[in-house]
């Protein structure tokens, strides 16, 4: 006994619809040979299968739509597998030579900046000759395409060709052309082209083979497209980071040796002004001391400016090194408290507020010391009366310590807060504020926050003052 297996082919897959095909002839635009052959086939195939007059199925019809389904497989791996332009279009074009033996084809593309159709692929031509350098006659005819979004015919494409063109279409024996739209969701991507070297008509289940064909083509070739613009601008963003890094690279080298040249005469002034006001290069009046009072007052306001400006270099140059070890918090807040002071010129008070027994972190001393110091001047330059409380507390349930800096200052707007901790950020840029300094301190204390480990943030209330809430883990 024998088993087999029946299989019953529908194949009625490429259902032609006459209306939107256009036919241009000698007598442009022509009659519709390709619209009647479309009318008479689609009228013999009525049901779901190809019959000959004695009934039995038509085993060349089903060979045929069997190629086509399996070509359409094929092709479809082939534009699933690759995002290269090139790739896609040999594909394409390689499955029109496999399928309609000895005609030849062109792909064009459309630019959707300059809405022209580009010359990109062909088959079975000479590249060089066929692009549009001379005549525009097959650019005409693609561009038709685009403008109806519908397969269009020329069955004599001499009586069609511009003179220019004459003597390259007898070269090439080209007698029938036939332009498919490529659409991507009823989007024109471009045209393909077929030329027949010998007078023919193309059946209407040919015809809807190939715009299902190049359909699908058009879709592998948006991706692809998609992907190569997506290459340009990651790397013009690679190189526009690098350019970047450079420049960064290169304004916190010149940072430096300005900071360093700057500082070497500043200790000189410094260390002069202080021998001449304690006396040791001879007697000096009370108005001489108290000039001598504001230069060195001066000279700290410069030299700190000076150290803000390396350290930024330092932070932007990624050679800033953390010297850690265990330090005691509650040690770090006295020294802290008694290197600080107030300016006699302000009603100010400043109150601490600490537990003794903080607990004991492994840090950068130095580092944190420096960011407390930033944020407590920070504070002072902006309250001119009131209150600056700097206070800390445990939290054990977060693992972490807080630094807390309050003051009753002028506050800071909101649109502001985002760029308050950016380098060189100021409320007031304008060459009359009222506040001195080049907008580096929140940058550095930020950023030292940051490589200790931590997070500073800031909550403000403009004319009621800010707080300065700088967290670091512990371990």
């Amino acid at each position: 006994m024998r088993i087999g297996v029946f299989s019953r082919l529908r194949s009625r897959l490429f259902c032609f619809i006459p209306e939107r095909l256009t036919v241009q002839t000698e007598k442009f635009p022509g009659d519709d040979e390709l619209a009647e052959a479309a009318t008479s086939f689609e009228s013999g195939i009525e049901g779901s299968e190809i019959r000959n007059r004695g009934g039995k199925k038509d085993a060349a019809g089903l060979h045929r739509h069997l190629a086509w389904m399996r070509a359409l497989c094929e092709v479809d791996r082939k534009f699933l597998a690759s995002l290269d332009l090139r790739l896609v279009t040999d594909a394409l074009l390689e499955t029109v030579a496999g399928l309609f033996p000895g005609s030849a084809a062109t792909v064009w593309l459309l630019d959707t900046t300059t809405s022209r159709l580009e010359a990109v692929a062909c088959r079975n031509l000479e590249k060089p000759e066929w692009q549009p350098t001379r005549g525009k006659g097959s650019l005409d005819f693609a561009m038709e395409v685009v403008e109806k979004k519908r397969p269009s015919i020329i069955t004599s494409v001499g009586a069609h060709s511009r003179r220019e063109d004459i003597e390259f279409v007898r070269e090439h024996r080209l007698a029938v052309s036939l332009g498919i739209p490529m659409l991507s969701r009823n989007e024109i991507i471009g045209v393909l082209t077929l030329y027949s070297p010998v007078p023919r008509y193309f059946s209407g289940h040919e015809v809807e083979f190939l715009v299902t064909l190049a359909n699908r083509a058009a879709v592998a070739v948006q991706n692809a497209q998609l992907y190569q613009r997506s290459l340009e601008q990651s790397a013009e963003l690679s190189r526009a980071n690098i350019s970047l890094e450079k420049s960064n690279r290169t304004n916190a080298d010149l940072l430096s040796v300005m900071s360093h040249e700057f500082r070497t005469p500043l200790n000189l002034i410094m260390g002069y002004a202080g021998m001449l006001n304690e006396g040791c290069l001879g007697e000096i009046s009370e108005e001489q001391h108290k000039a001598l009072e504001r230069i060195l007052t001066s000279s700290d306001d410069l030299l700190a400016l000076v150290i803000r400006l390396l350290q930024a270099a330092g932070i932007e140059a990624n050679t800033v090194q953390l010297n850690c070890e265990e330090v005691v918090l509650s040690n770090l807040l006295v020294q802290l408290k008694a290197n600080l002071r107030l300016p006699c010129e302000k009603k100010l008070e400043l109150v601490w507020d600490y537990p003794l027994d903080l607990p004991k972190v492994v840090t950068d001393g130095e580092k944190l010391k420096y960011v407390l110091c930033n944020l407590i001047e920070n504070a002072v330059k902006f309250t001119d009366r009131g209150q600056i409380k700097v206070s800390s507390r445990a939290l054990p349930e977060d693992k972490k310590v807080e630094f807390e800096i309050r003051d009753t200052g002028v506050g800071i707007p909101s649109e502001a807060l985002p760029a308050v901790f950016e380098k060189f950020h100021q409320l007031d840029s304008s060459v009359t504020r009222p506040y001195a300094g080049l907008g580096l301190g929140l940058y550095v204390a930020k950023k030292f926050t940051e490589l200790l480990g931590g997070e500073l943030s800031v909550t403000t209330e403009v004319g009621k003052g800010s707080i300065f809430t700088v967290a670091l883990p512990v371990a």
